[in-house]
């Protein structure tokens, strides 16, 4: 009976995870190849040719490798520096653009006062003013992603850098 416990850690290397999350994987992979081991003795196959059978298997353990540390990360295809700045200041960006697009909308509607060689000059204070509280989401949602200081700067401060 082979030690498909030491076998599967052989293998696979050292995978970037924790400990106990890479021994779970390893007792998952090692109840999976046993059980090919016993339907393979099941069918009248002999030890030697079934262990053989089983470890030819068409597995690319490096393939494996990678794709169970992307799967078992809590990360998943996003990584801190996308959930800490990019989104909050995408989102302050389109927030503030989308913002100033129906004050101007409205401006064009409406009898605006505050006018200034003919533009109404109060839905640009209006956007300005509330520019602040755009700007205090993006970073709230920039420190629930778990970002530190500088990196909730980035996200608060990108529109006014982009614009």
């Amino acid at each position: 009976m082979p030690d498909w416990n030491k076998l599967i850690s052989e293998r696979l290397g050292r995978l970037n995870l924790p400990s106990a999350v890479q021994e779970e994987v390893v007792r998952e992979l090692a109840a999976h190849l046993e059980d090919l081991y016993q339907e393979q003795l099941a069918s009248g196959i002999s030890e030697p040719k079934a262990l053989a059978q089983v470890l030819v298997q068409d597995l690319s353990w490096q393939s494996l490798a990678k794709n169970i540390e992307r799967t078992k990360r809590k990360e998943g295809m996003m990584n801190n520096r996308t959930k800490q700045i990019w989104i909050p200041a995408f989102i302050s960006l389109f927030a503030s653009m989308g913002w100033m697009m129906v004050l101007q909308i409205a401006s064009t509607k409406l009898q605006m006062p505050w006018k200034h060689a003919g533009v109404a000059f109060l839905p640009y204070v209006i956007w300005f003013i509330t520019l602040p509280l755009i700007g205090a989401a993006s970073g709230s949602i920039s420190l629930r992603a778990g970002s530190r200081f500088p990196a909730r700067i980035a996200a608060v401060t990108f529109p006014a850098i982009v614009m």
